[in-house]
């Protein structure tokens, strides 16, 4: 059997820290009982300062410290604004149909009534018509009445009324004429010297007739509104309270056809200073060269 060759046990070499720990405690074993009771007690202190700062420290805090990625509400930057208010657009209003629209004819100036159209609103015009002078009632079958029908009576006298108020004079109603007419603007029919034979004829040869009769005037009517007839007209206003200007216009055609009208012979005629007899105006009066 061989000899085995004794080797000692090598001690294990102990750290540093485990020496400075038991240094540390020999250390303290030799301190005195007072001196580990204020060591323990300002440990103890220490411990309970620290748990209570972590447990009383707000969460905020905490949270702000982490960054605003794991903050729970969102920061909400700059002041929230209302969108802006934009009123709503106020409707145009629909405007309101011409009588005339969609009766006769419609024009580049909009519709209009000419010779022979067939139109209820017709009767409407020749009414009005009537109302200032220029048309006297049309007789149907005996009976005194306006029509529908825009025939040449109606024309002539539309024309009248458009010479009058100095308009278009083309014998149709148009909206411009049409408005006019039904206007309180609208000018009555008046005769005057130089009046158009053409247009107004018939008118100065009706007022001519009345003059004769009423014994203001001699002779035959001629339908030409010249001095005689202007003298005639102005002893007849002057008799019956009226301006003598020799014009007539509508009061002096409302009375004159009345039975109220005072004639030449009357003893209540004012005198005047007009010749006592006059006769109906000569020579040719040229007619107008306008024609619907």
């Amino acid at each position: 059997m061989e000899d085995v060759e004794y080797r000692p046990k090598k001690r294990k070499k102990r750290s540093k820290f485990v020496r400075y720990l038991r240094a540390f405690v020999r250390h303290m074993a030799e301190l005195p009982a007072q001196t580990l009771l204020v060591i323990g007690g300002s440990i103890a202190i220490v411990l309970i300062t620290v748990i209570l700062l972590v447990v009383l420290l707000p969460r905020g805090d905490a949270q702000t410290a982490k960054g605003p990625e794991s903050s729970a509400t969102p920061e909400i930057s700059g002041t929230p604004t209302l969108p802006p208010f934009t009123p709503e657009p106020t409707p145009e209003p629909t405007p309101t149909p011409h009588p005339l629209t969609g009766v006769g004819t419609q024009g580049t100036n909009g519709w209009f009534l000419q010779l022979n159209v067939q139109a209820d609103i017709v009767a409407d015009i020749q009414t009005r018509l009537i109302e200032l002078g220029y048309m006297e009632m049309p007789v149907i079958d005996g009976v005194a009445q306006v029509t529908t029908t825009y025939g040449p009576a109606t024309k002539k006298a539309v024309q009248m009324f458009q010479a009058v108020n100095e308009i278009e004079l083309d014998g149709c109603v148009g909206e411009a004429t049409y408005d006019l007419l039904m206007s309180e603007n609208a000018k009555a029919l008046t005769l005057s010297r130089g009046s158009d034979p053409y247009l107004f004829g018939d008118m100065i040869t009706k007022l001519q007739e009345r003059l004769i009769e009423l014994g203001y005037m001699t002779g035959t009517p001629t339908g030409k509104y010249g001095d005689p007839t202007l003298l005639a007209v102005q002893k007849f206003q002057s008799a019956n309270a009226l301006k003598p200007d020799g014009i007539a216009g509508r009061d002096t055609l409302a009375l004159i056809y009345t039975d109220a009208a005072i004639g030449a012979g009357s003893a209540s005629a004012a005198p005047t200073t007009a010749p006592a007899t006059t006769s109906p105006d000569a020579g040719t009066a040229s007619q107008a060269p306008t024609q619907p």
